[in-house]
């Protein structure tokens, strides 16, 4: 599998019965499909009812689909469309059948895509693509195995462009086709509410790249304060944004030269050296190539270690809300293993403990990474949607020990509560 990172420009590496025209830039990523998602209409008697079908949706969302695959499948999956992708900008042209015939539970579907740009030129053409060939899932909508990511360049013109996709299922010997349409703009830093975190709690089901980039230029405080405690929460939901969507970085460049303050300038350098790209700096002033060389006396914490801090789960927490991906989901949930140490941070608050030594102040400090985990956990399964489908999902896997799964079912009741509570608050009155 080619992973989005390490992947190559695809030219015509391919098949010789496979014509490739590539001056956009695509990228065809496999991705292993293991588990159900959506439901397709008429289910039971999906092949004499239902013709063969094929959905083009532009998006942003996670490659690895996580948002998709790692929910239970009573839950609908979102997928939000990109309408607007920005020059340089990479997306997905995601790609989901229904409809399909099976034969021994297998489908063999295959598809075309044509990219046309906003001055009638077709920029991209791959036929005969692997849509779904294998054992299918269950009767859903089926995401197609390749997901196709489209990237246009710094110089290619703006406007309105056209994806159009034909789909061919072998079984069935059926041809459906679909066009999507999205419009490539000059990248513009929006303009945005400092108080509004709506759009953060959305990242993980719509990220808008842009939206985080102009968050980390207008944090309105240092990411290293004057003791140099570093503010992860933050600053690592940046790095991972950017990590995701390196097109931001030459405007990044733009902004430390023609913009930033001296504070803005140190907030970059710092985001550059933990993404690796302090050589995309221009030439610095004295001060601030000091201030780049003290950076490498930071230690940065290891999240996937065994939680013993709150820095830790600030980080895991931003790497979710970056990337949507349940990995560090799971990590966290493994931080209620620590509710052994909770007493002692209990007693210490009653005063039934008076002398601390290391020891206990040790175990305090587990006890209070412990709550910390038990209260963002419901905090942000209230606040996140697609959190709390992962959790719910989570519970229900088997994969939880006993302690895990008490303090899961726990966190998911009492946000079960709350939201039936708030629910019934925001119901009209029907009888005035």
């Amino acid at each position: 599998m080619i992973n989005l990172r390490k992947a190559v420009l695809i030219k015509i590496k391919m098949n010789k019965n496979k014509k490739v025209k590539n001056i956009l830039r695509i990228l065809m990523v496999l991705s292993v499909i293991c588990v159900s998602g959506l439901p397709a209409e008429g289910e039971e008697e999906q092949e004499e009812q239902k013709p063969f079908d094929v959905c083009v949706l532009p998006t942003r969302q996670d490659y690895k689909m996580d948002w998709w695959f790692a929910v239970p499948s009573r839950f609908v999956p979102k997928v939000s469309l990109a309408s607007e992708i920005f020059q340089g900008e990479k997306f997905t042209l995601q790609i989901i059948f229904n409809g399909y015939s099976v034969e021994s539970d297998e489908a063999n579907i295959t598809f075309d895509v044509k990219v046309i740009k906003s001055d009638g030129t077709v920029d991209a053409y791959i036929e005969d693509c692997v849509g779904y060939k294998g054992k299918i899932p269950g009767k859903y909508l089926l995401p197609s195995q390749n997901s196709i990511y489209v990237c246009p360049d710094v110089d290619d013109p703006l406007g309105e462009y056209t994806a159009e996709v034909t789909a061919y299922d072998h079984i069935k010997n059926q041809t459906a086709s679909k066009t999507a349409r999205f419009c490539v703009s000059e990248f513009k830093i929006p303009t945005m509410d400092s108080k509004d975190s709506k759009w953060f709690f959305n990242y993980p089901i719509d990220p808008k790249p842009a939206m985080a980039f102009a968050s980390f230029i207008k944090c309105p405080k240092p990411y290293i304060d004057e003791k140099g405690k570093i503010l992860w929460s933050a600053i690592w939901f940046s790095k991972c944004v950017f990590e995701e969507n390196e097109f931001l970085i030459p405007h990044l460049i733009d902004f430390f030269e023609n913009q930033a303050s001296e504070q803005q300038k140190k907030n970059i350098i710092l985001l550059l050296f933990l993404i690796g790209k302090t050589e995309s700096l221009p030439e610095l002033a004295d001060y601030l190539e000091e201030y780049k060389k003290t950076l490498k006396n930071i230690v940065i914490p290891d999240p996937y270690a065994e939680i013993t801090t709150g820095n830790q789960e600030d980080m895991l927490w931003a790497e979710f809300f970056a990337t949507s991906r349940i990995k560090p989901v799971k990590h966290l949930i493994a931080a209620l293993n620590l509710s052994k140490h909770a007493e002692v941070l209990d007693k210490i608050k009653k005063k039934e403990i008076t002398e601390i030594n290391d020891e206990i102040r040790e175990k305090a400090m587990l006890g209070a990474v412990f709550h910390a985990a038990l209260w963002s956990l419901s905090s942000n399964c209230m606040n996140c949607d697609l959190l709390l489908q992962y959790c719910i999902g989570i519970y229900e896997s088997g994969e939880l020990n006993e302690t895990e799964k008490v303090y899961l079912g726990a966190i998911l009741k009492k946000v079960f509560k709350e939201k039936k509570e708030k629910e019934s608050v925001n119901k009209p009155d029907t009888t005035k």
